[in-house]
Order: structure tokens, then C-alpha cells, then sequence
């Protein structure tokens, strides 16, 4: 049963008749008057990762019976009822109260939907565009400049606002363009669509997997610079920050801190501070990372959280969450990448200035 055809007057009014006790049996009355229980929207609305039995399916039904009692789902069914003739331009989410240890989040900053409301969202507002902005999106191929190649591998200079690799919402991608130019490549290693800076893919199996498990094996050093939101410590001071980290299983890609004991896997960081500057009025902090593990998003919510500035322009982690996007772009720059040569295992050093210290 497609959940648009929930009749959601009626789920409301035998929710309430039932002392808003809600489980996978509560009964549901369809568009065209046939009563099934909720377990059938469950099944249609949930996505890939909870489709199998088992936890997935689990957490994506509890995420639900929660949010069908929540406040956001009130407040639009309240705006249905009484606001039905406003057209709504888009749907943000903001926090209220104290904002959670765990994760980035701003009191009062907007930030997209929760990736496992917006299924839910969409039956009751299907008016509402649910597709998440994807800030910096170039929607273009992109000029890129070559760094380094051998007969095995080939550096280039990722610009901002392309994905790395082929995505769902991004018809344009670095590994799809550069194909074009060398042929068939291989994904040995990525960097998040609003960071910049160097790119490493390996032009045959081989040497994929050779590279695969010089990056696993930690045997590959990365410097990136950033721009920090804010002023932290005082230049020539370095910190290292180790925050275990998670995918939040109703959010994803988003990170957010967990304990080892609880699936969270284990993240260092360390942070040079380089300058401190004030820029129009804002406070800056120019900042070397060297990241020793490679969890997604680990350098974006170490700062976030960790140093409590996050960086320049994160619309996920940012103070300003979707405010971030009048800044041009993620001032993230993977700035030099080591690796060992797939022929001779003789350290290969790319580099490329990030131009980050101009700006302050």
C-alpha cells in the first residue's frame, strides 16, 4: 500500500481514540475506505538499508511510530487543517532546547530533513519537494588539473561542489568525467563533494587493490587545511582530537558520536593551528588537519564538535547549518597525499596550495 493513499484523517482520529498508543498493528484506513494495519506502510516507505529483516527493519519501524507522534508531523498535520490554501515553499528541520552531545546541531539553525522522516513527510505533504539541497552542486563537467600519473595511478585536483565518485543525486562526478579522458578507472579513494584538493584513482585491479590496502593499512598520509567558523586556540598550538564515530542510522551520511562499545569506530584527529584572523567582522581560524583514521566526515564534525568551531561553509555540521550555503563553497582542502608507488613501493608525495591563507 503506497502511503499516499493512507487516509491520514482517519489514522489521527483512531490514533486518538486509542490513547495514542501506536504499534505495527495499529489499524489505518486507506483513501478508499479499506482498513489494513501500519505495518503495511512500514514496507512502502522504508528505504534499501532497512528492507532486509532483522535490526534495519526494526529501527526504521520504531523511527516511524516516533515520528508519527512527533511535534513536526503535528504541526503539519495542524497546517493542513487550518492552512490548507498556503503553498509551502520548503520543508527545513531546527532543534529546540539543548541540542544533543552527540551530535553538531545548532539551536535554531535550519538543516535538511532527517533522511528517515522524509518518506513520511512526503505522504503528508506531497506538495513539498523532499530531495535534500546538496550545497556547492556545479552541475557541470568541471576543468581539473592533473597532478601526477604513472602507468598505475593518477593524482588530480578536485574542485569544490563535484562528487568524487557516481552518486544518485549528481549526474556529474570527477571519476566519470576524467574516464572520459583516460579510460576505465578505478576508486581507490575519495574526498566529500565540498572538498577540494587532491583526488588518487588507479588505472588497473591491481593496482586498486594495491592502493585499497595501502589506505586501509594506514600507510598513506593526508594534510588538509581548513577554515574554521570562529576562534579557537592561538597559533603554533597543535591538539589531537579522538571522538568515536557512527553513521546515524536515520540520517544518513551524517556522523555523530558513539561510543566503541555501541558501533561507534574509532577516529583520530590532529589540529595545527596556522592563524587567527577576524574576516568582515567574523572571527577565522586557519588550521593544517592530519586526519590518522579516515571515517566519513571525521575531520568535519572534529572540529564541529571537538574544537567547537566547525568548518567555513559546512551546511551539515555548521553552526548556521543551511545559512552555510551563501558561503561559496566548504573551505576543506586536502592539501598533500602520500602514498607508496604500486611499482616500487617508494613514497610518492602530491601536493597543491589550498590559497585558504589569502582569504584571511
Amino acid at each position: 500500500m503506497p502511503p499516499a493513499e493512507i487516509s491520514w484523517s482517519s489514522f489521527y482520529r483512531n490514533l486518538e481514540e486509542s490513547g495514542e498508543r501506536l504499534n505495527p498493528e495499529t489499524p489505518v484506513e486507506t483513501a478508499g475506505g479499506r482498513r489494513v494495519d501500519l505495518s503495511r506502510f512500514f514496507e512502502h516507505s522504508a528505504p534499501a538499508w532497512a528492507s532486509k529483516p532483522g535490526r534495519n527493519r526494526n529501527l526504521w519501524r520504531g523511527a516511524i511510530l516516533r515520528e508519527l507522534q512527533s511535534a513536526p508531523v503535528s504541526v503539519i498535520n495542524t497546517w493542513r487543517e487550518h492552512f490548507c490554501d498556503w503553498r509551502p515553499v520548503e520543508l527545513l528541520e531546527t532543534r529546540a532546547g539543548t541540542p544533543f552531545s552527540f551530535e553538531a546541531r545548532t539551536v535554531g539553525a535550519p538543516y535538511s530533513v532527517r533522511t528517515f522522516t522524509r518518506p513520511l513527510i512526503a505522504s503528508l505533504m506531497p506538495e513539498v519537494e523532499q530531495a535534500p539541497r546538496i550545497p556547492f552542486s556545479l552541475g557541470k563537467n568541471p576543468d581539473f588539473e592533473v597532478l601526477y600519473e604513472d602507468q598505475d595511478s593518477i593524482a588530480i585536483l578536485k574542485p569544490s561542489g563535484i562528487p568524487s565518485v557516481p552518486g544518485i543525486l549528481e549526474p556529474v562526478n570527477m571519476k566519470s568525467v576524467l574516464e572520459e579522458k583516460t579510460g576505465p578507472l578505478y576508486t581507490v579513494h575519495r574526498l566529500d563533494q565540498g572538498t577540494s584538493g587532491v583526488l588518487l584513482f588507479a588505472k588497473n585491479a591491481a593496482a586498486a587493490a594495491s592502493l585499497s590496502d595501502a589506505f586501509a593499512s594506514r600507510l598513506t598520509r593526508k594534510t588538509y587545511t581548513a577554515i574554521l567558523e570562529g576562534e579557537t586556540g592561538i597559533a603554533g598550538s597543535v591538539e589531537t582530537l579522538r571522538l568515536p564515530l557512527g553513521g546515524d542510522p536515520f540520517d544518513l551520511p551524517r556522523q555523530i558520536v558513539l561510543s566503541e562499545s555501541n558501533r561507534g569506530k574509532s577516529a583520530k584527529s590532529a589540529a595545527e593551528i596556522i592563524a587567527v584572523s577576524e574576516h568582515r567582522g567574523f572571527a577565522r581560524t586557519l588550521v593544517r588537519l592530519h586526519p590518522e583514521t579516515g571515517r566519513t566526515h571525521q575531520l568535519r564534525i572534529h572540529m564541529a564538535l571537538g574544537f567547537g568551531c566547525p568548518i567555513l561553509g559546512d551546511a551539515l555540521y555548521g553552526k548556521r547549518g543551511l545559512f552555510e550555503l551563501r558561503e561559496p563553497r566548504l573551505y576543506l582542502h586536502l592539501e598533500e597525499l602520500t602514498f607508496p608507488r604500486v611499482s616500487d613501493g617508494k613514497p610518492v608525495t602530491v601536493r597543491i596550495d589550498s590559497g585558504f591563507s589569502s582569504l584571511l
